[in-house]
C-alpha cells in the first residue's frame, strides 16, 4: 500500500537486517550453503525489499516456499540463486525452469515433471529432500541409493544439494536427542550423492555451532527474534521490525461498564480506555483479546476487550495524564526504556513467534528504513 491515511504502519530496519545475517553467517564460517529464508513474505518484512538488500550480500541462496514467491522475486530484479521448497505440478515445474528457480524435489512425480520439462542434456540443478522424522515432506532414506543411481545414468536433472528439516532444532546438540538421531540418519543418505552440498541448519542449530561445513537456512533469528533461549546470541540479535499505530481516541467508563463485543472486559474502577487503529484484518489476532499488551509512554499497558476486525482498545487509567489523540503506541518493539518482542506476545498466547511475525497483514504499510 504505496498511500496510507491512518497511523498503523510497520518499520522495517534494513540495517538491523543485514546485521543479523552477518552475525549468524559468522556463527557458520565453513558452511559452504548460507540460505536465508524469505517465504512468507520474508516472515511478513516484505519479500521483495528485504530479498534486494539480502541479494547486495551475494548469499549462496535465497529460500522460498512457493514457485510463486520466487517468480514474484525474479520479476523484481532479485538476481541471488532461489531454493523453492515447495510442490510442483508440471505448468509449476516450467516456470521453475523459465525463471531459473531451484527446485527441491520430495517425490519421484516430482523428479518426473522435471525430466519432462527440462531440454535433453542441460543439467538443469536440483535439490533433493529427505524425511528424517518430520513426516512431511521428502523421500525416505532407503530410496536414497536408488535415487543416487538414477541421477547418475541422466543428462537432465543434476543433483547439487541434498537437505533434510528438523522436527525439534531445539535439541540439537543433545545427545541421543531428535536432531542427533536425525543428522545420524542424514548423513546415511548424504554420502552417496558425491558433489551435492548438504544443508540442514535452521537457526537454533545455526548458533551451536557444529560442523560449519554443513549448509545453513536461518529464519526466524534473521528478522531479530528466537524460538528458544540463547542468551548470548540474543542479545546480540537485533530486532528489524517495530510494529506501530497511534491513540485515534480516548472515552471514560464508569464501573460496572463492559467493552468491545460480548462485554467480556468489566470496569472495576472508573477507566481511561484508548481505541487504537488496529485489528485482526491487520494481522493482530483476536487472540489478544484480555490478554495481550501495548506500549504507551514507555510503559506496558492492557488490551482489554475483544480485538475488532480493525480496532483495538487498551487501559491507559495509569498512564498519567490526559492521553491525546495521535500520541505514538507500540505494538511490537521499543518505546523509550520498554520493549515488546514477538516472542513474548507469542507466549501470552500459546503460540510461537513465527505465527505472529507472519500475521502482520498486507494492509499495514512497511515503511523500509536504510
Amino acid at each position: 500500500m504505496s498511500e496510507r491515511w491512518r497511523s498503523t504502519y510497520v518499520e522495517v530496519h534494513l540495517p538491523h537486517l543485514i546485521h543479523n545475517y552477518k552475525l549468524l553467517r559468522s556463527c557458520v564460517p565453513g558452511a559452504r550453503i548460507f540460505c536465508p529464508m524469505v517465504k512468507g513474505d520474508a516472515y511478513g518484512h516484505g519479500d521483495v525489499e528485504i530479498s534486494k538488500a539480502l541479494d547486495r550480500l551475494n548469499p549462496e541462496y535465497l529460500g522460498v516456499a512457493l514457485v510463486e514467491e520466487g517468480v514474484k522475486l525474479r520479476r523484481a530484479g532479485v538476481a541471488a540463486p532461489i531454493l523453492v521448497f515447495g510442490t510442483f505440478d508440471r505448468d509449476a515445474a516450467e516456470a521453475t525452469v523459465n525463471f531459473s528457480l531451484t527446485p527441491v524435489l520430495s517425490t519421484w512425480a516430482q523428479v518426473k515433471v522435471f525430466e519432462s520439462v527440462v531440454t535433453d542434456g542441460e543439467k538443469f540443478s536440483v535439490h533433493l529432500k529427505f524425511n528424517t522424522g518430520m513426516s512431511r515432506q521428502g523421500f525416505e532414506p532407503p530410496e536414497a541409493a536408488q535415487l543416487a543411481e538414477g541421477f547418475s545414468k541422466q543428462n537432465r536433472l543434476s543433483v547439487t544439494g541434498v537437505c533434510t528439516h528438523f522436527l525439534n532444532g531445539e535439541d540439537f546438540g543433545v545427545p541421543g536427542g531428535r536432531c542427533e538421531q536425525q543428522t545420524a540418519l542424514f548423513s546415511d543418505v548424504s554420502r552417496l550423492f558425491k558433489g551435492a552440498l548438504p544443508h540442514y541448519l535452521n537457526s537454533s542449530a545455526i548458533i551451536t555451532r557444529p560442523n560449519t561445513t554443513v549448509g545453513a537456512r536461518p529464519g526466524l533469528a534473521l528478522y531479530g527474534a528466537m524460538p528458544v533461549t540463547h542468551d548470548k546470541i540474543r542479545a546480540d540479535l537485533l530486532p528489524v521490525m517495530t510494529w506501530k499505530t497511534s491513540l485515534a481516541l480516548t472515552r471514560k467508563i464508569k464501573p460496572g461498564e463492559t467493552v468491545s463485543y460480548m462485554g467480556t472486559w468489566t470496569a472495576k474502577r472508573e477507566t481511561l480506555l484508548g481505541l487504537v487503529p488496529v485489528g485482526y484484518a491487520d494481522g493482530y489476532a483476536r487472540a489478544f483479546s484480555n490478554k495481550g499488551l501495548m506500549l504507551f509512554r514507555g510503559r506496558r499497558v492492557p488490551v482489554i476487550g475483544i480485538v475488532c476486525m480493525d480496532y483495538t482498545l487498551i487501559d491507559l487509567t495509569d498512564s498519567g495524564s490526559a492521553p491525546q489523540p495521535g500520541e505514538e503506541v507500540v505494538i511490537v518493539g521499543k518505546q523509550e526504556k520498554e520493549f515488546l518482542k514477538f516472542e513474548e506476545l507469542a507466549q501470552l498466547v500459546g503460540t510461537n513467534p513465527y505465527e505472529v511475525m507472519t500475521r502482520v497483514g498486507p494492509r499495514v504499510p512497511r515503511i523500509y528504513t536504510h
